[in-house]
């Protein structure tokens, strides 16, 4: 029985492509910039796609789909395939393959495509530099993640970085650079290594820097520790609809890692933990912006305060182009202060409001 290897290993193969998404037998189709495209499906029946699903699995595979109906792998090429089978699945089996990237976006790619403006890059290198902790906000696809690798390669290279994915597709090139991945139950539900797990052996793991590529649980409130304690510098990424909602989420999330906690201590944790979000939007167009970069300013009551530094102007739309640009609020940054401490001095005018 044919498993349409070739077919499939053309579209991973394809520079253009950076995702793949199989529902069911019957429909295939890819993202090519941006944008989803159906493609022809090269499969004649549900038993060729279960042919493929487990040579994905390799050697395993029907004994895992015998205990569950998810299952998640990682490729060759360490791209991510995230495999779901009836009965949990109603349309039948679907795949979709997370491409890993190919070749790394640089900060020249973002600033042609129009992602940021120079003055926005400086900015955040200049953050980063002194230990500015920074969250990176942004839906499904947004580039959220790629910009925080591209953040985190502006660390120093005589520091001690502590990268933590739960899924090891992302590659940074200091010399002290330690990379740990988050490891999924055995078949008889042993060995399951989590993204708690990590954090917490990362802080006994003397970093100069922890990087989490994506915050989704209780291992949010010992990040939030690690940041008030010693650990500035820190950055993660994490799924929200703008910076307000960041907060929420972290507020959520680091709530599960200690339920006793007052919402007032938690909410004064989080104001004093995180200095900056940037949050990164997926347009109509397919094209992937920075829409805010905001600081977190302190909290009033039980209100944790924000302001926007710079914010995407829309100004239309363009033959199905978005049109805008980031533009400063005219806002100073409260934490100037400690870039100056420690000799990065950048001049007030890059804060200046901007009209259009």
């Amino acid at each position: 029985m044919s498993v349409n290897l070739p077919y499939i290993q053309t579209l991973m193969d394809d520079p253009t492509i950076q995702d793949i998404l199989i529902d069911g037998w019957q429909r295939v189709y890819v993202e090519k910039n941006g944008v989803l495209e159906d493609i022809p499906t090269p499969f004649q029946s549900e038993e060729e796609l279960y042919g493929l699903i487990y040579t994905i699995a390799g050697e395993h595979g029907k004994q895992v789909f015998e205990k569950t109906s998810i299952a998640s792998f990682r490729l060759a090429d360490n791209s991510h395939a995230e495999v779901i089978v009836p009965p949990v699945s109603l349309t039948g089996p679907a795949i979709t393959i997370l491409k890993s990237p190919t070749q790394n976006i640089q900060l020249e790619d973002l600033l042609k495509y129009g992602s940021l403006t120079q003055a926005a890059a400086d900015f955040l290198r200049a953050c980063v530099e002194a230990r500015i902790n920074i969250i990176v906000s942004g839906g499904a696809s947004s580039g959220k993640t790629t910009f925080l690798m591209i953040m985190a390669g502006w660390i120093p290279q005589s520091e001690r970085i502590l990268l933590l994915q739960n899924f090891a597709n992302r590659i940074l090139t200091q010399p002290r650079l330690i990379s740990l991945e988050t490891c999924p139950p055995d078949l008889e539900g042993k060995g399951e290594v989590t993204m708690v797990d990590l954090v917490r052996s990362a802080l006994r793991m003397r970093p100069d820097r922890i990087i989490v590529q994506e915050l989704v649980g209780s291992e949010t409130y010992d990040l939030l520790g690690a940041m008030n304690h010693g650990h500035d510098g820190s950055m993660a990424s994490l799924h929200a609809n703008n910076p307000r909602d960041v907060l929420s989420r972290l507020e959520m999330m680091a709530g599960k890692g200690n339920p006793e906690l007052p919402l007032r201590a938690l909410r004064e944790q989080i104001s004093s933990a995180i200095d900056l979000v940037v949050h990164y939007e997926y347009m109509k167009d397919g094209s992937r912006k920075i829409t805010n970069i905001t600081e977190v300013t302190g909290i009033e009551d039980t209100v944790i305060t924000m302001a926007d530094i710079f914010v995407f102007d829309l100004t239309g739309y363009e033959e199905g182009k978005v049109m805008g640009s980031l533009r400063a609020t005219g806002f100073i940054p409260r934490f100037l202060e400690k870039l100056d401490r420690v000799g990065i001095h950048l001049p007030v005018s890059m804060f200046a409001f901007e009209e259009v």
